[in-house]
């Protein structure tokens, strides 16, 4: 991988194989077609169908999860505050006996 190639990026020029960096990938995504900036080949949505869809699953994943991890921390918060209540009013009862 040359100094100019150090993008994580999956999707490469159809005519020359440069990475394209990811500010290019998310304006292909939103107008449809991009020019490779190494060797000027023009590079449209349709040429990376299936990389777009994995690139939007992936997308999708991580939001999913976040929300996964969101749901269980408020609910492990609920969790504890519930408990934590639960032990208050055990000493509160013992202290009134």
């Amino acid at each position: 991988m040359t100094s100019e190639n150090k993008s994580p990026s999956f999707m490469e020029c159809k005519e020359c194989g440069w990475n394209i960096p990811e500010e290019l990938i998310d304006y292909l995504l939103k107008e449809g077609t991009i020019f490779c900036e190494r060797c000027g080949a023009i590079n449209t949505r349709k040429d990376f169908n299936l990389q777009i869809e994995t690139l939007e699953s992936d997308k999708n994943l991580s939001n999913n999860l976040r929300e996964m991890l969101l749901a269980a921390k408020n609910k492990s918060v609920a969790y504890t505050k519930k408990k934590l209540k639960e032990r208050m009013d055990k000493i509160k009862e013992k202290k009134k006996k």
